[in-house]
């Protein structure tokens, strides 16, 4: 019966240490001030397979513009 100890003691901690991470943080928000995600970084919902080179470079385009600066 010593053989399974082990193996329940584990089971235990990690049941115990997700009921405790859970419980921390449920009543914070962790990014009060969010902002909507611009559209230029939005994933297409039909993206090609292969090379999505025209995301790509609107990825690009974004973030050489440095408008993600004013995002926060």
């Amino acid at each position: 019966m010593r053989t399974y100890q082990p193996a329940v003691s584990g089971l235990l901690i990690l049941v115990l240490n997700g009921l405790l991470a859970a419980q921390g943080a449920g009543g914070k928000n962790p990014c009060p001030s969010a902002q909507d995600v611009p559209p230029e970084l939005k994933i297409p919902a039909s993206l090609q397979p292969g090379e999505p080179a025209d995301f790509e470079r609107r990825l690009l385009g974004y973030f050489g513009s440095l408008k993600y600066r004013a995002l926060g």
